[in-house]
Parts: C-alpha cells; structure tokens; sequence
C-alpha cells in the first residue's frame, strides 16, 4: 500500500495530544514577549536600559526608575503642585504668660523652566533638580527627592538644606497600591498626598519672623506693665485733680481761638495730661469711657462750671448753663438728678426771678421721680467716677434717690428704714461676714425662687420686696431690691429683667 494511502486511512487521538513544537511559535513567543513589557512598562515595573548595573536589585532598579520616570513627567508637564508652607512660633514670657503665633501659605503650582536628574551638587545628589520664574521675575531652584522604601535621614535633609534652595519629598510609597504611567503622572504633578517639604528657606524666615514678633508684644506687654504700675503708685484721686486741672488749662488755651481748635503747645499739652488721667482712672477701676466724649463730657464740665463758679466750656455764667440744662433733650434729661447734686453742694448766686425758675426746674424733676416717671432717673454707671471727681457729692451719690433703686415713700416699710447709714446700691440682701457661706447660699436660692413665683403672677418686684420683708425680718425692702436688681432678676424697681 502506497503511504499516501496510509496517511489518508490514518486517525489522530487528540485527547492525549499536545504541541511539542508550532510553526508561529517565534512569532507567539514574540507578541507574549511584548504584552509582558507593555503591561510592566505601564505599571511602573519595567525600565530597559542597557547601562544598569547588574549589581543592582530589582528594588534598585525599580527606585532607579521611578527616578527617570519622575524626571520626564516633570520635563513633559513643566508644572508640579507643592504643599502648603506652614510654622510655628512660640515664647514664654518673663512673666510666665505663653505666647504663640502661626504662619502659612498655601498649596502653589509651580511653572517649571528646566528639570535635571540626579545633578551633581557637591556631597548631595538629589534625584531632580528643576527651576521656575517666580512672580518677582527671579529663577529659583528646587530639589525633588524620591523616596519608594527607605526614609530620608536627617543627614541627608542637612546635605540638601545646606543649599539654602526648597527641598520637596515625594513618597512613593504613601501613594499605594499599583498605578499606572498616567495615575503615576497625575500623583506626581497634580496631587499633594504623598509630598512633603523636607526644607523650604521661608519657612524658618517665617518662624524667625514670628519669633520677632512675640518678643516685641512682650516688650510692649513688659512696658505697658511697668506704666501700669507706674500709675498705679499715683492714687486715683490725685488722677482726678490732674484731671481737672487738665480740663481747666484746655478751656483757658481754647478761649482765644472761638470755635476753632488751637494749635497751641499748651492745648496740646492739656490734651496728652487729659488722654494721660482717663487712661489712669481707667487702670484704678473707674467707668471712664466717654471721660472726654460726649455726653459724659459736657455733664463734667457743667459741674465743674458749678464748682469752679466759672464757664467750662461754656461761655456764659451758672444761670446760663442752668438754663441749657433745662433745655435738654429727653435723653440728657437723666443727667439732671447729678446737676441738682452738684448745685446743691456748689450753689450759685442767682436773682429771684432766676432762683424762681431754678427751683421750679428742681420741683419737676423731684416730682417726676417720686411719681415713678423714668424721665429723670439716672444710670450710676459713673457715679464713683463723679463721687471722685467732686468728693462733695459722693453722699448724695450714694442715696438711691433718682436711681433705679429708689423706692417711693408709699411703698416703703417704716422699718426697713430705721438705719443709721443710707443704704447703697451695693448692699447685699445678706452680710456673709456675718452668717455662714452655706446660710448665704440658702437664702439667695430661696429669694431666687421666691422672686421668681412673684414675677410669674404679675407682681412687681418692690411689691415682692415689700411682702417678702414683711414675712423675712433678715433683710430690709431696699435690701431685697438692691439684690435683685445686682443678681439681674430685676432692671428696676418696678420691672423685671
């Protein structure tokens, strides 16, 4: 039998066959080859490069390609977004107090002219040295390390510091997980994650800055103490005469010029010795905001007139300024009680029809506080700094007359009065020197609750005084007002907070 027939009459098994050896396998072997480095090379994992070391490890060699990898992103980008700049700057002063201050900028994008890998710069080889034109139209430089496994120590931070140029890590390594070329470029260029300054000039300039800083406020905190304790050795009255005497010299210098304002050394000078003994009082404890502003201005002035028997800041006699005052609009008017006070105590000489009128002026206002009117009641926010001011008036100061804590005499229980000092609006419902804290904090709970019962069914809080007293003998009416009114219960005497 011919072979021809043997080979058609032949049958393979195939289920035990396999291919020892194919036709296209060079080609196969070929294309495999080249999806392998495809798929390495867009992982990051392959770099063909004949001039490697075989010395190296493929750790080696891989950090030896993220390098160049970093280099031509960077060189094809020409951009790279760095962190934000941030320090921090503390002192403790002399005095103990602890001071801090903060400084940052925030993340920038840097527009890069030149991008070099691995350059030589004396001891350091930093993996990428690039350049960009800042806004001041300067070329800069900055140093990029690429960290993939080992951290970078702190001797080569100095070695790369000692430059004086910025010094940027980008770590590989916190970045995660596999990437891609393109996920690899958009972390390197566009993502902060991962970056960080190892060393940036501006940031010790800032901090040094911020040291200079806190070390001039506590020079300014260490003179301002001393002039505190400077003005503090001067007692509070001698401020208040200086004061006056102040006012007293600007009138004088002030006089010649009209309505103008003086350029005199002496109306300077009263000026600086004014600002000089508000801000004094100010340190003593005294309410002294509008010392020299209006409206307390004016209301020192008229007094002074009344005492010094003479215009301040006023060109016209104690009649004149008397009549002013009656001629003030309905929120001065709750000054009027402090000028009744003060020409009582500095009265002047006046003709009877002038005394006539003045004393109906006092009438109305007298009247209208004894009706209950808050026309003419005063706050005593500046009562102590008056009291000072003029020591004549501080007795009368001191009467709840013309205050939120007068009590009209109909209202009043007879023996609630019968005491030998007046009663002031600092008195306490409870002398705690005289009984136990615990007794104290009793008996504040329980006229708080009380107060509040009364105000819940409409009474007014000197008709609670007045039943609470009645039903209480340790604490007079004007004493369970007064408390009210200190604790914030009641805004007056007839209204509750």
């Amino acid at each position: 039998m011919a072979p021809e027939d043997i080979l058609s009459r032949l049958e393979l098994s195939w289920a035990k066959g396999c291919w020892i050896r194919h036709w296209e396998d060079a080609v196969l072997d070929a294309g495999a080859d080249t999806q392998a480095r495809a798929k390495a090379l867009a992982a990051l994992d392959w770099f063909d490069d004949d001039n490697l070391s075989e010395s190296l490890t493929p750790m080696e060699r891989r950090e030896t390609l993220l390098h160049r990898e970093v280099k031509a992103i960077l060189e094809q980008e020409r951009r790279i977004r760095v962190p934000e700049l941030h320090t921090h700057a503390e002192l403790r002063y002399a005095n103990g107090h602890f001071a801090e201050r903060s400084w940052s900028q925030p993340f920038q994008e840097l527009s890069l002219t030149s991008v070099e890998l691995e350059a030589h710069l004396g001891r350091a080889v930093p993996d990428v040295v690039a350049t960009w034109v800042a806004e001041d139209g300067r070329t800069h430089s900055i140093l990029i390390e690429v960290t993939v496994t080992n951290p970078i120590g702190s001797e080569r931070i100095d070695r790369l510091s000692s430059f004086g140029w910025p010094a940027l890590e980008i770590d590989i390594g916190r970045m995660g997980g596999v990437v891609t070329r393109d996920e690899f470029a958009s972390l390197v260029v566009d993502e902060i994650a991962g970056k960080r300054w190892l060393y940036h000039p501006t940031i010790e300039q800032q901090r040094q800055r911020l040291l200079s800083v806190l070390k001039e406020e506590e020079s300014r905190h260490l003179k301002a103490e001393q002039r505190r304790q400077a003005v503090l050795v001067v007692p509070a009255r001698e401020w208040a005469v200086r004061f006056l005497d102040a006012v007293r010299r600007r009138w004088q210098e002030q006089l010649p010029f009209g309505d103008s304002v003086p350029d005199t050394e002496g109306w300077r000078k009263a000026k600086i010795d004014i600002n000089d003994a508000t801000e004094a009082l100010a340190e003593h404890g005294y309410a002294n905001s509008l010392l020299d502003d209006y409206p307390l201005r004016r209301v020192i002035a008229r007094i002074l007139s009344f005492h010094d028997r003479a215009g301040i800041e006023y060109r016209m006699d104690a009649w004149g300024i008397i009549n002013a005052i009656r001629c003030d609009g309905a929120e001065a008017r709750k000054w009027h009680t402090l000028y009744l006070i003060a020409l009582k105590k500095y009265p002047p000489e006046l003709s009877d029809e002038h005394l006539t009128r003045f004393l109906a002026w006092r009438d109305k206002v007298i009247a209208s506080v004894r009706n209950e009117e808050d026309t003419y009641v005063r706050d005593t926010t500046y009562d102590r700094l008056i009291g000072l001011l003029f020591p004549e008036m501080r007795p009368a100061l001191q009467e709840p007359f013309g205050t939120p804590l007068y009590i009209p005499e109909r209202e009043r229980d007879d023996d609630s009065w019968r005491q030998d000092l007046p009663v002031t609006a600092t008195a306490a419902p409870v002398a705690e020197t005289e009984r136990p804290l615990s007794l104290v904090k009793d008996l504040d709970q329980q006229l708080l609750e009380a107060s509040g019962i009364a105000a819940s069914q409409g009474q007014t809080p000197m008709s609670f005084a007045n039943s609470y007293a009645r039903q209480n003998k340790w604490a007079s009416v004007q004493e369970i007002v007064n408390w009210l009114i200190q604790k914030g219960v009641a805004k007056t005497n007839r209204t509750w907070n």
